[in-house]
């Protein structure tokens, strides 16, 4: 086990790394991150932090270094909401941050469950200068509540570009999960030039197309940067008969949920549907 860990802290500690996702690890040593000089991209999902620095006071590999790491792209994926808390806010014995994010430009996030939302809230509180925002919502009906309102005030002047996937469940009321309520408090005080949403829906049976149109009004006013809107929807079947013409005539009339962004001549916007397999692995590419 000890030589696992030398092997692993040796390619972490790489000059040259730039790029880390970490996973399944528990009591993971939040020192191991000081050494790496050049990441900028950190993704972590299902991890135990340690953040007890004490016993590296004698190390000088961890304490005479003043370098500190500056993340750029920062992925939380299903862990713990207090890991957020303490890779932000995690200080080295020697009173320094474990890591700069400051500068961070691109968050990604995973919403699961509602005791999920502290940590989040937290990422987005801090994050000043964001550009992109990925925030994905796995069947949860109220999963984009409060987004808007969690936003550092100072990145509204430099969000540009937001992009949801939103697992939804045939009996929700709302597919959107709260996404409207949330685009609406941040009209009038964005910059921002993209939305994307990816839409997965178990079945068909119960969603009410019209409830999805409720986006195009959202768009009418307050969004004076955006210039493309793209939304995908992927229905899953157990079973389905591709012949089913009904079905096939209620993917053809979405569009028609969205006439502001279809005749819109400053905005792109993009609208597609698709059946996947329900064996395929449809959510995981996204």
């Amino acid at each position: 086990r000890l030589s696992t860990q030398k092997a692993l802290l040796r390619l972490i500690h790489s000059p040259s790394l730039t790029h880390l996702r970490i996973s399944f690890f528990w009591n993971f040593p939040a020192t191991a991150f000081i050494p790496c000089i050049a990441l900028t991209d950190l993704a972590i999902c299902s991890l135990g932090l340690n953040t007890d620095f004490t016993g590296y006071d004698n190390d000088e590999e961890y304490t005479i270094s003043e370098h500190i790491t500056q993340i750029q792209l920062f992925t939380f994926g299903d862990a713990d909401d207090h890991i957020a808390s303490e890779v932000l806010h995690a200080k080295r014995s020697t009173g320094l941050p474990l890591l700069d994010f400051s500068n961070l430009k691109t968050l990604n996030v995973t919403v699961y469950h509602k005791s999920c939302f502290d940590g989040r809230k937290t990422l987005l509180q801090a994050s000043e200068k964001l550009e992109t925002l990925h925030y994905r919502v796995e069947y949860l009906e109220d999963g984009c509540k409060d987004s808007a309102t969690w936003l550092n005030k100072s990145s509204l002047s430099t969000l540009k570009r937001l992009h949801f996937v939103l697992g939804i469940a045939p009996d929700f009321e709302d597919p959107l999960c709260g996404l409207c309520e949330e685009l609406t408090q941040l009209a009038g005080l964005n910059v921002i030039e993209e939305i994307t949403l990816h839409v997965f829906s178990l079945t068909d049976e119960s969603t009410d197309h019209t409830r999805w149109g409720r986006l195009d009004a959202v768009f009418v006013n307050g969004f004076p940067m955006l210039r493309q809107v793209s939304f995908h929807i992927h229905f899953r079947f157990f079973s389905y008969q591709y012949d089913d013409l009904a079905f096939h005539e209620k993917l053809r009339k979405i569009p028609e949920y969205f006439p502001w962004l279809s005749r819109s001549t400053i905005i792109a916007f993009k609208f597609w549907a698709e059946i996947v397999n329900s064996d395929d692995n449809w959510v995981v590419k996204y």
